[in-house]
């Protein structure tokens, strides 16, 4: 009967799992093989117990399931990966093109250019041959990561064609083109695979991920199929490493202009940060040790500090493109005398504006109200 049959099913199941477990602890040498052990042993003698109930079958199995992904999380490395993909949003871009990502200047093709496409879409940035393509990206953040290290891989593509449709690159390596996460990133230089490792300093972490141009060489750009890979736990020496570029990114995003108060605040914690970085000891083998609680915590705050300068920076670049537009404006509507009221008024707001994305002392409110103020006149 159905009950009967669903006792077989369930116990198959248990000795299924109990094979898939055996074959992973082989010589028992891998990290935690004692737990993994011990929970064979106890689901097989549930297994050979012969008025087990369905219930305790199906318990055995759960239990034993979980010890393999622990037992697989333990052992994790580049040569046995764990897919944690199902955290990035539409890696493929199949669900409504750039739903779950922020774009700018990439836009969903459905061709068959790009051969290494999965699914039916792709991004792409394009111009014709000879030309380059503008800074271009798509990111997002995900969140809900171990502590550990990462690889994040994607198919990509980007280089000078050699005529219409084609993906086959003219001359040398194309440089300004990346896959990224976090403050790591490789370059795309022509067509494959790209694989980019990274580590996430704190439990239930984020990092934000994607592709981007600067000062691209390419005339075309194309993403697709985003993979990411959990590839084991982290060593000290792997925490400073991730902790050490985001010191270098910051400290060439001190560059750019924005408030001072932001500015104090990002240089203060990439002081705070290089102490961190400083405070080493060497254990017996040699390895240089850090101090985790130390590195964690300067990473944080490194962090936040420089989400901080980020939008900081952000309300000078939109004052910056408002002024340029305004410029626009004046320049179609400078010689219409009907319009002679309004284009000084505009000139004038033009001029006040200009000073003020010298200024790197205003306030939020000050910023809010020169970035309203074009949009006004």
């Amino acid at each position: 009967d159905y009950v009967q049959i669903l006792y077989v099913d369930i116990k198959a199941d248990l000795i299924a799992t109990i094979t898939e477990a055996s074959a992973l602890y082989g010589n028992g040498e891998g990290i935690d093989a004692d737990l993994l052990k011990a929970a064979i042993d106890e689901a097989q003698g549930v297994n050979d117990k012969a008025d087990a109930s369905m219930e305790e079958i199906s318990n055995a199995n759960d239990m034993l399931k979980e010890t393999i992904y622990a037992y697989r999380l333990a052992n994790a490395s580049e040569k046995a990966p764990i897919d944690f993909t199902e955290l990035i949003y539409n890696p493929s871009f199949e669900i409504e093109g750039t739903k779950g990502w922020t774009a700018s200047g990439m836009s969903k093709q459905t061709n068959e250019v790009f051969s290494q496409k999965d699914g039916s879409a792709y991004l792409e940035a394009w111009t014709s041959a000879g030309n380059k393509i503008k800074d271009v990206s798509i990111k997002q953040s995900i969140s809900g990561l171990r502590k550990g290290n990462y690889q994040l891989s994607a198919k990509a593509l980007h280089i000078q064609q050699t005529g219409s449709g084609s993906t086959v690159n003219k001359g040398a390596p194309q440089t300004g083109g990346f896959i990224y996460a976090g403050s790591s990133r490789t370059a795309v230089t022509n067509m494959g695979t790209y694989k980019v490792k990274f580590s996430v300093v704190e439990d239930n972490g984020s990092v934000e991920i994607g592709a981007m141009t600067e000062n691209p060489t390419g005339n075309y750009f194309c993403i697709d199929d985003f993979k990411l890979n959990y590839i084991g736990r982290a060593s000290s020496s792997d925490y400073a490493a991730e902790l050490q570029a985001l010191v270098d990114k910051c400290n060439a995003y001190l560059e750019n202009g924005f408030q001072q108060s932001a500015k104090d605040l990002l240089a203060s914690a990439i002081s705070d940060a290089t102490a961190a970085l400083e405070d080493k000891t060497t254990d017996a083998e040699g390895n240089t040790v850090y101090n985790d609680e130390k590195i964690t915590e300067a990473y944080v705050a490194l962090l936040n500090a420089f989400e901080t300068a980020e939008a900081s920076y952000a309300i000078y670049l939109e004052i910056a493109d408002r002024i340029a537009y305004a410029k626009d404006v004046y320049g179609w509507w400078k010689d219409d005398a009907r319009k002679e009221k309004i284009v000084a008024d505009l000139k004038a707001a033009i001029e006040s504006t200009e000073q003020v994305i010298k200024d790197y002392t205003l306030t939020e409110e000050q910023l809010d109200s020169a970035r309203t103020e074009l949009v006004t006149k």
